[in-house]
């Protein structure tokens, strides 16, 4: 994995169901991800399941000479995909 790429995991469908409850939306209005991406088969190769129809948290953590704000909260934001097969 390169050291650029931002964290990413697959969530249970416990936590996908909270996650989705917390932020009033459901699975069909996520973006999605594709189940070829580089990520994904990087948790495939550490021996992670990335199942079709998933949900990923991904977190993006910015630098510190890219934002105003230098705590790591708010270098942080967490995003959301689903996994599509195509």
């Amino acid at each position: 994995m390169h050291y650029l790429m931002p964290e990413h995991r697959v969530l249970s469908s416990l936590e996908a169901e909270a996650v989705m409850n917390k932020l009033n939306l459901t699975i069909e209005e996520l973006p999605s991800l594709v189940h070829a991406d580089a990520a994904l088969e990087y948790l495939r190769r550490k021996g992670e399941e990335t199942p079709i129809n998933s949900v990923v948290e991904i977190i993006v953590t910015r630098s510190i000479f890219s934002s105003e704000d230098s705590s790591e909260e708010g270098r942080t934001k967490t995003k959301y995909r689903v996994i599509k097969g195509v």
